[in-house]
């Protein structure tokens, strides 16, 4: 709503709706300046509904939460807006499995621990005097 997104260049910034976000005239109007200014919008955990259409409108990407989401679901999003040149985001992609369903389907993008699970990584202090050696 104040234009915080451009403080960042376009060319490295997604701006993200989140679910919660109410389609007021206000936000419309916030979101269709920043798309005239060639920033990417993101629907973060979307969930359809009729009064999300100027959004969608608007947006480049909609995230789907594929933990929440059912397989029914997942695939009428694409149906839906994958003709509507909207890029489809599987987010929670926890298993190989989820990956090639997510796939199949014709999602574009995919986030989630099966891509990079978190790993612990033990490591040794250097003492500062050390530290110079390097």
């Amino acid at each position: 709503m104040k234009e915080y997104a451009t403080l960042f260049p376009k060319q490295l910034t997604v701006v993200e709706l989140l679910e919660n976000v109410e389609p007021t005239m206000e936000i419309i109007e916030a979101c269709q300046n920043l798309k005239d200014l060639d920033y990417l919008l993101s629907m973060g955990d979307f969930v359809y509904g009729k009064k999300f259409e100027p959004l969608i409108d608007l947006a480049d990407i909609i995230r789907v939460d594929f933990i929440q989401t059912t397989g029914k679901k997942r695939n009428a999003f694409v149906r839906d807006f994958a003709p509507r040149d909207i890029k489809l985001l599987a987010e929670k992609v926890e298993t190989a499995e989820k990956f090639k369903q997510a796939e199949a389907m014709g999602y574009t993008c995919f986030q989630g621990y099966f891509f990079s699970k978190p790993v612990i990584i033990s490591r040794k202090d250097i003492p500062g005097l050390e530290l110079n050696y390097l």
